[in-house]
């Protein structure tokens, strides 16, 4: 049995969460502690406690600015056009097709036993034209094969 080995991420992880709890205790202390207990202390040189509310609020303003404008946009321009199959069909579709289903209507083994029809997706193509085209599954499926081929999709 192996074991885990912690990497470089987990440890620059660690690091990370152990200077962010410094530095915010750091910061917390320096906003609450009177100036007189800070100059008795030896610290001489610090920025005005105003800025332990700017800063704060400044970065919460641009983690929200990258959730809602960068990371949306990010997101927005990795989409593949309307116009590609790939909005339709992954890697991983399987359809009737596909598998060389020619009929949805399950047949009986012998024994009388019905046989049960594989799993696969239902394109938007035929489950639109079942609700809305008013076909029957088989209908709709003999003319999804007809249009893959129209469209060369392999």
């Amino acid at each position: 049995m192996s074991r885990d080995i912690p990497g470089s991420a987990e440890a620059y992880g660690f690091a990370l969460c152990v200077l962010v709890s410094i530095g915010t205790v750091i910061i917390v202390l320096w906003a609450y502690v009177p100036d007189q207990f800070i100059k008795a202390v030896g610290v001489t040189y610090y920025p005005e406690k105003q800025w332990a509310i700017i800063l704060p609020a400044w970065a919460i303003c641009a983690v929200l600015f990258f959730i809602f404008f960068v990371y949306e946009s990010i997101n927005e321009a990795s989409v593949k056009p309307f116009t590609s199959i790939s909005t339709i069909k992954d890697s991983t579709f399987k359809s009737y097709v596909d598998l060389g289903v020619t009929s949805v209507v399950s047949s009986e083994l012998p024994g009388g036993e019905k046989s049960t029809l594989p799993l696969v997706h239902i394109s938007p193509y035929v489950s639109s034209r079942v609700m809305y085209g008013m076909r029957s599954v088989s209908e709709a499926l003999k003319e999804e094969r007809l249009w893959l081929q129209s469209v060369n999709y392999q």
